[in-house]
């Protein structure tokens, strides 16, 4: 099965965290980009294979400044 999902508002990382639980539990493998709150000029790349989890910043928006 496959999920696609798309917002155009930055992700909280509190909710973040309490979805990635769930997703989690069941996910095989899962890949992509996000925004986050926190940081509203980063986007963040998010890989998932089984248990283990990696979300790391992969650069910056078009136009954004640090």
């Amino acid at each position: 099965m496959s999920v696609v999902w798309r917002a155009r508002r930055p992700l909280h990382p509190e909710r973040l965290a309490v979805a990635l639980a769930t997703v989690m539990a069941g996910a095989v493998l899962s890949r992509g980009h996000l925004r986050l709150f926190s940081r509203p000029g980063a986007v963040v790349s998010l890989r998932l294979a089984g248990a283990h989890l990696e979300l790391r910043e992969a650069g910056l928006l078009a136009g954004a400044r640090r």
